[in-house]
């Protein structure tokens, strides 16, 4: 390692990754040679995992995923947005009320509904 910071962060790796595999490690354990190398074994072993997977594609690439779920998400933004011009005049029969009102107030709170749902969103 170059650095202490580097040291640590190493030594954090080693134990996220058996305390992944079921280790009660603390933050505060002390890391000898062979928890590194049982960390690396099981990190070595994710990796020929990930490689066999990506070898059988069994895994799909990010930005298709990102491309349907957006996709998605317009259909049925699109789709909500049509439910009040679609149902107004029997809802508005029903309470007795202008259509052309009630239509107008279902759209614009649909509306704000729908962006606060597609606001983006901000990861630290």
């Amino acid at each position: 390692m170059r650095t202490e910071d580097d040291a640590r962060a190493a030594v954090g790796l080693i134990i996220r990754v058996l305390r992944g595999e079921g280790s009660g490690l603390d933050d505060t354990a002390e890391v000898d040679f062979g928890m590194a190398r049982t960390a690396d074994t099981i990190l070595k072993a994710y990796e020929r995992d990930l490689s066999i997977a990506q070898k059988r594609k069994e895994l799909v690439p990010l930005a298709k995923v990102k491309d349907h779920v957006e996709r998605a998400f317009i259909g049925l933004r699109q789709a909500v947005q049509r439910l009040p011009s679609r149902h107004v005049a029997a809802m508005a029969a029903e309470l007795q009320c202008d259509p052309a009102a009630l239509d107008a107030a279902l759209s614009k709170v649909i509306a704000v509904e729908l962006d606060g749902l597609s606001a983006p969103v901000v990861r630290v």
